[in-house]
């Protein structure tokens, strides 16, 4: 798997990631929502209306989804 890296250079064209950190306790899949500007899991919107730099909204790092089993 590959290493850990910025939330900053992360896609942000709808591809689904693995992302981690700034208030998620646990790994997500997420995508990021360019309608409203932040990260989208499966369930919820990681949306943050008050813009805390260390909110629940903003994962710190992320990494590419594993290629799925064949």
């Amino acid at each position: 798997m590959s290493e850990w890296k910025p939330i900053e250079t992360a896609p942000r064209n709808g591809k689904r990631i693995l992302a981690f950190g700034g208030g998620l306790d646990r790994v997500e899949i997420v995508s990021y929502n360019k309608k409203i500007g932040c990260w989208d899991a499966e369930c919820f919107t990681l949306d943050d209306q008050d813009n805390d730099p260390l909110g629940y909204s903003r994962p710190t790092f992320w990494q590419p989804l594993p290629e799925p089993p064949k």
